[in-house]
C-alpha cells in the first residue's frame, strides 16, 4: 500500500524536480524584489534625507546671501551717516586738533569714526593739516559734516606756519601780521576767525575756540561769557562788545527733542530730561518762567539759559 502511494515514475520525478526548481526561483525573485525595490521605505528614507540636506544647504546659501546684503546695507549707512553709527543731527561738536588728537578724541568731538581713522592714517603717512580747509579733503568728509565742525578745528602754530614766521623773523624777513590798535572794539557775534586773529593775543587756536563756543551757544548775550571758554585769557574781553539789539538763536522747548535741548552748553541731560518729562505729563509749557519751579534750574541756571529759550 505504502509503495503504491509513494511510487513515482521517472517522468513524475522529472516533473517534480522542475516544479521544485520553479518554486525556488519564484521564492528568490519575490525575496529580491521585496528587499531591493528602489521604491521601498528604506529608499524613501535615503531620498528624504538627501532632499532635506539639499534644502538645508540652500537655506544656508540664502542666509549667507542675506547676511551679505545686511552687511552691505550697514556699511552703506555707516558711510552715509545714517542708522545708529553716525547721526549728524545728534552730534554735539567740540574742539579738536586733527594734527595731534587720537581717533577716539576726534570721534568724541563730533567726527564720524571712519573719517577719524582716515585722518590718523593720513598723519601716519606724514600728512599734516596746515589750515582747517585741509580737513575737507579727507576721504569720507562730507560738506555737511565739515560745515558743522569747521568752527571747532584747532590748528596749532606748529602746523599752521605761525611758528615758521618766528624763524623768518629771526632772519629779519618777517612781515608782521596786521593787528588792531589798542582801543579797538569788535562785535563778538559778527567777527569771523580772520577778524578775531587781528586782535593782539589771538591766533588760530583762540579764534576757533571763540567761534566754536558762539555756535554752541547760539550767540553771545554778554562779553562775560568769554570766561566760560577754558584757557581763554580774561584780558581779551576788553576787545569785544555785544550789541544790545542782538537776539540769540533760541530753542523751542515745546518742540525740540531731548538731544537738541541737551546740546546747549547751559542745558545738559538732566535739565533737558526734566523739560521732556514735564511735556509728557502736562503738555506744552505755556510760560518759560515755569522752569523756575524745576529743581534742575536753580542756583542761577534759569537766568543763564532763559535768553536762549522760546515756547513758540
Amino acid at each position: 500500500m505504502r509503495r503504491d502511494i509513494f511510487y513515482y515514475t521517472n517522468e513524475d520525478k522529472r516533473g517534480l524536480v522542475v516544479l521544485l526548481v520553479l518554486i525556488v526561483v519564484l521564492s528568490g525573485s519575490i525575496f529580491f524584489i521585496k528587499n531591493y525595490n528602489p521604491n521601498n521605505h528604506e529608499s524613501d528614507g535615503i531620498d528624504s534625507s538627501l532632499a532635506e540636506y539639499l534644502a538645508f544647504r540652500e537655506q544656508l546659501s540664502d542666509r549667507d546671501s542675506l547676511e551679505k546684503l545686511r552687511y552691505a546695507s550697514r556699511r552703506k549707512n555707516y558711510r552715509k551717516g545714517k542708522s545708529g553709527y553716525y547721526d549728524i543731527s545728534k552730534v554735539v561738536p567740540s574742539l579738536f586738533d586733527p594734527n595731534s588728537d587720537d581717533s577716539a578724541a576726534m570721534v568724541r568731538s563730533g567726527l564720524p569714526p571712519y573719517v577719524a581713522r582716515n585722518i590718523v592714517r593720513y598723519r601716519a603717512k606724514g600728512g599734516k593739516f596746515r589750515k582747517p580747509e585741509d580737513l575737507a579733503r579727507i576721504y569720507g568728509m562730507t560738506d555737511e559734516v565739515y560745515s558743522l565742525l569747521s568752527p571747532y578745528i584747532i590748528i596749532t602754530p606748529e602746523f599752521s606756519g605761525e611758528a615758521d614766521s618766528i624763524v623768518v623773523a629771526r632772519d629779519s624777513l618777517y612781515k608782521p601780521v596786521f593787528k588792531y590798535p589798542k582801543g579797538t572794539v569788535v562785535d563778538l557775534n559778527k567777527a569771523d576767525t580772520a577778524e578775531l586773529k587781528k586782535i593782539p593775543g589771538i591766533g588760530s587756536g583762540y579764534s576757533a575756540m571763540i567761534v566754536g563756543y558762539r555756535y554752541r551757544l547760539g550767540g553771545f548775550v554778554s562779553v562775560s561769557q568769554l570766561k566760560e571758554i577754558e584757557g581763554l585769557p580774561d584780558s581779551l574781553a576788553v576787545w569785544f562788545s555785544v550789541s544790545p539789539d542782538f537776539v540769540p538763536e533760541r530753542i523751542n522747548i515745546n518742540r525740540s527733542s531731548i538731544e537738541r535741548l541737551r546740546s546747549h552748553p547751559y542745558m545738559g541731560f538732566y535739565r533737558a530730561r526734566a523739560i521732556v518729562e514735564y511735556r509728557k505729563k502736562y503738555g506744552d509749557i505755556d510760560d518759560i518762567n515755569r522752569l523756575k519751579m524745576f529743581d534742575e534750574f536753580d542756583n542761577g541756571a534759569f537766568e543763564r539759559i532763559a535768553p536762549y529759550l522760546s515756547i513758540e
